[in-house]
């Protein structure tokens, strides 16, 4: 019987190296975990984010999505208010206009740029923007300042990024796509873009969970 249960734990353990062998090779920074405030810092610079534009996620913000009722709508919401690596477009009123997000955009490679969507400003939206939409509102109230600076007064357009160091090459991808697509098209006055580290989730599970086994049940059931 211990014979049977060493190799048992052998095959799990071999398992578990392999997908993590496997994300690894496709950007993702596994076992996922929480970083310091310095460390995103850091993680930071390599992206060109300037510090007083870098906030982080707070953890709370996924049971505002399972305070829905609704199976098919919560998932709907944790998908959306979720996703580790997202952009969002906003106007001056803080009102979603445009809309990209890695969950709705798995298994890679993923395609950001769809339908040449980064070629006009705001890039084309690739989520409805409907009742389900996260107002900016809303959002920045789960959002923390890192270095104790906050610098979301804006009184014009502007975008939001998710990233996260556990979805590293996502974060690289988008947050250079979305720097060049403010150069080159963005308004004459500048886009102000503020960027939000979500590792703090990813660490718990419920991005992980929810990401990598709920939204490939979703395509595959839109595939049938």
């Amino acid at each position: 019987m211990k014979k049977y249960l060493l190799i048992a734990v052998a095959i799990v353990l071999a398992l578990t190296s392999c997908k993590i062998i496997v994300l690894n090779l496709i950007g993702m920074k596994v076992p996922f975990r929480s970083y310091s405030d310095a460390k995103i810092t850091e993680f930071a610079s390599e992206l060109n984010i300037p510090e007083n534009q870098l906030y982080k996620l707070d953890t709370s913000i996924s049971e505002l999505a399972l305070k829905t009722i609704d199976s098919t709508i919560q998932k709907r919401k944790m998908e959306r208010y979720t996703g580790p690596v997202q952009v969002r477009y906003y106007n001056a009123s803080g009102e979603l206009v445009s809309h990209l997000n890695i969950a709705d955009l798995y298994p890679v490679p993923i395609e950001w740029e769809r339908d040449s969507n980064f070629y006009t400003y705001p890039p084309k939206t690739l989520i409805k923007t409907d009742s389900l939409s996260l107002s900016f509102d809303v959002l920045n109230t789960y959002l923390k300042p890192i270095n104790g600076v906050a610098d979301f007064k804006v009184d014009q357009e502007f975008a939001v990024v998710f990233w996260s160091r556990g979805f590293w090459k996502e974060s690289k991808r988008l947050t250079s796509l979305v720097q060049n697509n403010a150069s080159e098209n963005g308004p004459k006055n500048g886009l102000p873009i503020f960027y939000i580290n979500t590792d703090d989730l990813v660490a718990l599970g419920e991005v992980k969970t929810h990401f990598t086994v709920e939204s490939n049940k979703s395509r595959a059931a839109k595939k049938e």
